[in-house]
């Protein structure tokens, strides 16, 4: 699903304009990417689909061991994001080795 901007607010609705998708027109607000929805028509399956993500991603880890990478006597800490959710920047370093 993606949210829009409501035709009133866009100069020629019905005219095939792609660069307000693309962002290349100042002041256009660009397309979201809402997955589950939002508001009063959020989907009911949203919670399922968080558990069960995470039980796949056990199944997949059960024959592995995820430990933080380590150099110098030292855990690497990943500097952190601070968007709508927490990301750790440039991603997240950690080894992977099987059991």
């Amino acid at each position: 699903m993606a949210a829009a901007p409501p035709r009133r607010r866009l100069a020629r609705p019905r005219a095939l304009r792609p660069e307000p998708v693309r962002g290349e027109r100042a002041g256009t607000p660009r397309p979201t990417y809402l997955p589950f929805g939002l508001g009063p028509r959020l989907c009911i399956g949203r919670d399922f689909a968080v558990v069960e993500s995470v039980l796949a991603l056990a199944a997949l880890l059960r024959d592995w061991t995820v430990s933080p990478v380590v150099r110098g006597g030292q855990v690497v800490r990943p500097r952190v994001d601070a968007l709508v959710t927490l990301r750790p920047h440039g991603g997240l370093p950690l080894v992977v080795r099987r059991r």
